[in-house]
């Protein structure tokens, strides 16, 4: 019970700081103003994020690893139309300490608004954590470890209703390649009720290894998740306390392989959480109760199981889950985020948890 003691104390003393800003990830988002840009513009865009995040976790069920380094995407970017943008340019990851850059992938994209409310993007999508799904679903990790999506994606975003559809291809093979195909595919939709007090919320995703073309002996796998709840909104107008907001899901995730070698078929979730805001600070508190729970995508902490041992399982998860993030805005498209986020898995009497530091720059500049 020492772990839990600590836990408590440690939630109640950040709980008398305040609240919250940003959605919690928000801070890691690579942003694309183009608002006021006319048509027939070219211009330069720059995100660079220089950051840490340590995982401190324990157990069996997955291993800590300390993520320090530099993202640097530099994008040239042509309108040349008001309703159709192009952008070529790089992206580059470099862990510190490491003699080598991580990552070096090409930016290619066009995004293309064909009717009202509706954006085609194809090429570098807008992916990763801005597709705001849940941590069970899309853990926060895959933005320190996964290349920029590539593929096709649909958005539709209205006063009542926003969706996000997307198809990511992340392994490309060729003819006799001895890796497999790996396709990512999902859903996030929001339809807005009560001046988006409240919004009824639909998130899936489907991770698939395969391929035709291949000499793998691998399986042929597909597993998804599929998620429904609701989220209410409470804005208080204070300084300190602006917003109040709670969310209550249901999880279903599924093994769709025909002959598969998970160690479950199908489990489920129940994840519900607040989480208060102001202009400068985030606080959450959620709690999470699952049953044979896997997610190919999602946050390590949450699943049934091990990322590190085929042989160990936690068939019954059950653990409360806060974070708190300070976020400051030092000039206009540079800000500084500092986190530290916990989970107590009251079953295993575990207390796992992580904090980071991020410095992020994010400009967009278009010349007559």
């Amino acid at each position: 019970m020492k772990y839990f003691r600590i836990y408590i104390l440690f939630f109640f003393s950040i709980t008398a700081i305040g609240g919250s800003a940003q959605t919690f990830n928000k801070v890691y988002y690579p942003k694309f103003e183009t608002e006021n840009a006319e048509g027939k513009k070219i211009g330069i865009s720059v995100y660079n994020n220089n950051f840490v995040k340590n995982n401190e976790y324990f157990g069996n069920l997955n291993s800590g690893i300390t993520y320090i380094g530099s993202i640097l995407k530099p994008e040239i970017v042509w309108k040349p139309v008001q309703n159709l943008n192009f952008k070529a340019g790089w992206y580059g990851r470099y862990f510190y300490g490491s003699n080598k850059i991580d990552a070096s992938v090409p930016i290619i994209s066009v995004s293309y608004e064909f009717l009202k409310n509706f954006t085609l993007n194809i090429g570098a999508i807008n992916g990763d954590l801005r597709h705001e799904y849940l941590q069970p679903l899309y853990g926060i990790d895959n933005y320190f470890c996964k290349n920029p999506e590539y593929g096709v994606q649909l958005l539709y975003n209205s006063e009542k209703f926003y969706a996000d559809i997307f198809m990511d291809w992340e392994n490309f093979i060729y003819p006799g390649d001895t890796n497999q195909e790996i396709i990512n595919g999902g859903l996030v939709a929001k339809y807005f009720l009560f001046d988006k007090k409240l919004s009824v919320n639909l998130q899936s995703v489907l991770r698939h290894y395969g391929g035709q073309v291949n000499n793998s002996n691998s399986l042929v796998t597909s597993a998804v998740n599929i998620a429904g709840g609701l989220n209410y909104s409470l804005q208080l107008g204070s300084k300190y306390l602006k917003q109040i907001e709670l969310r209550a899901w249901a999880i279903q995730c599924t093994d769709l392989s025909s002959i598969g070698d998970m160690p479950y078929k199908q489990g489920y979730a129940v994840y519900a959480g607040v989480e208060l805001s102001n202009d400068y600070c985030s606080l959450n508190l959620a709690w999470f109760n699952g049953k044979y729970y896997f997610a190919p995508l999602g946050e390590n902490v949450y699943q049934s199981i091990s990322s590190i041992n085929n042989w160990y399982l936690e068939d019954d998860k059950n653990l409360i889950q806060s974070s708190l993030l300070l976020h400051y805005p030092i000039a206009n498209g540079i800000s500084i985020g500092v986190h530290f986020e916990s989970f107590y898995q009251i079953l295993q009497n575990r207390f796992d948890f992580n904090y980071g530091l991020n410095l992020a720059i994010n400009q967009t500049h278009f010349f007559k």
